[in-house]
């Protein structure tokens, strides 16, 4: 694990000397990762009435629940009251 993900991002993004973008490159990577994520989601999505379980990284779940919450197209739902048995 890069030292870099316990940096704040708009401090990593100043990471680097010149030239050299070493923490924007980094985050940009981290972002286009996000992205993706949220651009796979849409391309499984076949129906407003789809139910959609996404299991990933506590560090990625911020952007991610920013894109789909920005695209007005998902509700977002935490799995943890269907996991404890509440909501069945």
């Amino acid at each position: 694990m890069h030292k870099i993900n316990n940096i704040p991002p708009l401090i990593a993004a100043q990471i680097g000397v010149g030239d050299q973008y070493v923490g924007l490159d980094w985050l940009l990577r981290w972002y286009e990762r996000n992205l993706k994520i949220f651009v796979n989601l849409t391309r499984i999505t076949e129906s407003a009435d789809d139910r959609i379980l996404l299991i990933i990284g506590a560090g990625h779940v911020f952007l991610v629940q920013q894109f789909l919450e920005d695209s007005g197209d998902y509700i977002i739902e935490s799995p943890l009251k269907y996991l404890d048995g509440e909501g069945m």
